[in-house]
């Protein structure tokens, strides 16, 4: 009985069902189609909202560590280091000058530029800070003021003053690829 009525509301066979069901199957591209545009629209919102909310959050975890680098300096040796910034500048530029003429993954320069800064912050406490500072807040201050202007313009001086960056999504060859 059902199979009478199912076969009673086909149409006849002058081509009518195969017009409706091509009209059917447009409008369910047609659909498709626009609930695609509609879910790439929404996701690439949410996931630029997503990628915005994690580089706030990588942002921010630097500008921790950059003041809790500070906070420390003042804490173990009061000493208020206006070059710390500066500091921090020559070592992302050593990772960058790294990545760029060595070819070397800036996650594999961090072992390179690390002790480098190191031995650069221990010779700058021993030769300049300490025999320039003698002791005195005020003089301390003052060096580490002067550092920070002479890094600064040296760095100017030597990178010029364009913006660059480090693209890490496409991995470069690293020592450890090499071998």
């Amino acid at each position: 009985m059902k199979l009478d009525i199912f076969l009673q509301q086909i149409p006849d066979g002058d081509g009518a069902w195969w017009q409706s069901l091509a009209s059917g199957l447009q409008w369910t591209l047609l659909v498709a189609l626009f609930a695609w545009i509609i879910a790439f629209v929404v996701g690439s919102i949410l996931g630029a909202l997503l990628g915005q909310m994690l580089l706030g959050l990588v942002n921010g975890s630097f500008y921790a560590m950059l003041s809790l680098g500070l906070a420390v300096i003042f804490g173990l040796l009061n000493i208020i280091n206006f070059a710390h910034g500066a500091a921090l500048m020559m070592a992302l530029y050593g990772v960058f000058f790294l990545r760029e003429r060595l070819d070397l993954d800036p996650y594999l320069a961090i072992p390179i530029v690390v002790p480098a800064m190191f031995a650069a912050g221990y010779l700058l406490q021993r030769f300049v800070i300490g025999k320039a500072g003698h002791g005195r807040d005020e003089n301390v201050l003052l060096v580490t003021l002067g550092l920070s202007i002479v890094l600064e313009n040296l760095a100017q001086v030597l990178f010029r003053s364009d913006t660059r960056s480090i693209d890490v999504r496409e991995r470069p060859q690293g020592l450890l690829d090499r071998f």
